[in-house]
């Protein structure tokens, strides 16, 4: 059985579950690629509760960028942040789902709300770690093209052009969902 995924701004309220989110999901997804105590550290300062609600802010004033979470039943299943980067323009900063979300369409409702606030022909850029075999078959689902390399540990900057179609979903042929 489906269950309804709802995807709607994030609010400062949601900082809490935005940080347990990124806990679950960093310590699964990066405990084979990241050293634990890297791992804390991002935790720690990218995720700090002060951080956080100024990104949620920003997003809120600013109409280039997007702050979005996801949920079901009631709670939040995963989060987007989008907004312009420095060096590379429009950038998906972080998307990350539950781990016990994975694979029901969580990732797939985010990006699809974010293509609609961006329109058809507009594309961005994100940062990916080579080992991240399911991070990068998600992608690639979407059409992502590798765009070059940077420092390591998010090393591969891959692009994805949104589809005609903002609502445009991705190829069926490829692994599971996000």
């Amino acid at each position: 059985m489906t269950r309804a995924i709802a995807v709607r701004e994030a609010r400062s309220g949601d900082v809490p579950a935005i940080r347990a989110v990124a806990a679950a999901s960093w310590r699964a997804t990066y405990a084979e690629l990241l050293d634990a105590a890297e791992i804390e550290r991002v935790l720690r300062d990218a995720y700090a509760p002060a951080r956080v609600g100024t990104l949620i802010d920003r997003a809120a004033h600013d109409a280039r960028s997007s702050f979005l979470v996801a949920e079901r039943d009631g709670r939040v299943a995963g989060y987007l942040h989008f907004a312009d980067h420095p060096e590379h323009g429009p950038y998906l900063h972080r998307i990350y789902v539950a781990p016990a979300d994975v694979g029901a369409g969580v990732g797939t409702a985010l990006l699809r709300a974010l293509h609609a606030r961006l329109g058809a022909g507009a594309a961005y850029t994100l940062d990916v770690m080579p080992g991240n075999a399911r991070a990068r078959a998600f992608y690639a689902r979407w059409g992502a093209k590798e765009v070059g390399r940077q420092a390591p540990p998010f090393e591969l900057l891959l692009r994805i052009a949104v589809p005609g179609g903002a609502q445009a979903a991705p190829s069926a042929s490829t692994p599971p969902e996000t």
